[in-house]
C-alpha cells in the first residue's frame, strides 16, 4: 500500500516534466517553422523582384532591337544587367527539382 501511495505521488511531478517537455518541443517546433516561413517569404519577394526585371529588361531589348541601328554600348550594358541577373539569381540556389520536392 505504501509502495503505491509513493508512485501515485510520482505521478502529478512526471506528469508536469512530460507537459513542460512537450510544450518545449512545441515551441521548438513553431519557431522552426516560423523562419522557414519568412525564408520562404523572402525568396519568393526576391524571386518576384528578379522577374520584373527580367520582363524589364526583355521589353528594353525589343524595343532596342526594333531600331534600324542598336547601338553596341547599349546592347553590353544590357548584357551586363542580364549577367547579373543571373547571378541574383545563382545565388538563391534556386532549381526545378527542389521546387518539385516540396509539392
Amino acid at each position: 500500500v505504501e509502495a503505491a501511495s509513493t508512485a501515485a505521488a510520482m505521478v502529478p511531478t512526471q506528469v508536469e516534466a512530460l507537459q513542460a517537455r512537450n510544450k518545449e518541443k512545441a515551441a521548438a517546433a513553431v519557431e522552426s517553422l516560423r523562419a522557414e516561413r519568412e525564408r520562404k517569404h523572402l525568396q519568393t519577394r526576391t524571386l518576384h523582384n528578379l522577374a520584373l526585371s527580367t520582363q524589364v529588361e526583355k521589353e528594353r531589348l525589343e524595343a532596342i532591337l526594333l531600331e534600324a541601328k542598336p547601338k553596341p554600348r547599349v546592347l553590353n550594358r544590357m548584357l551586363g544587367r542580364i549577367k547579373d541577373l543571373q547571378e541574383q539569381l545563382r545565388e538563391l540556389e534556386v532549381n526545378g527539382t527542389s521546387n518539385r520536392k516540396s509539392q
